[in-house]
């Protein structure tokens, strides 16, 4: 319940930003566009459930990163502005520089993967 408390306390001085994602980890790519919808509306609310019902969610972080180009409109219909993605996201290619915004208005921010692996394991010091 404290974690919930801080988080909620640090979204609603700004300084940092929840995003959008799907309720139950599913693999959206595989889903039909209702299902994608019911899950990324479920997850919305259970956000708003716990981090206030004003929260602003303008970014949307796909599940393991799995992506299509036809969750494009479903995603943008849903309200967000820019999507997370793997850097070898666009075209499969490296990308090298870190954002872009596509024909749709969607922009994408691709994460770099080393950065990644040294967050989640630990490795990355802030000393």
């Amino acid at each position: 319940q404290q974690l919930i408390t801080d988080i909620a306390q640090l979204v609603a001085q700004g300084t940092i930003e929840l995003t959008g994602s799907s309720a139950y980890h599913a693999f959206l790519p595989k889903l039909p566009v209702d299902q994608v919808i019911r899950q990324v509306t479920l997850n919305t609310e259970i956000l708003r459930k716990y981090f206030g019902k004003d929260i602003v969610l303008r970014g949307f972080f796909p599940p393991e990163m799995a992506f299509v180009p036809s969750l494009v409109p479903v995603i943008k219909d849903l309200g967000f502005e820019w999507i997370a993605l793997d850097e070898r996201g666009k075209h499969g290619a490296r990308v090298h520089h870190r954002l872009f915004e596509d024909k749709h208005g969607i922009k994408y921010a691709f994460r770099d993967r080393d950065v990644s692996y040294e967050t989640v394991t630990g490795e990355m010091r802030s000393e």
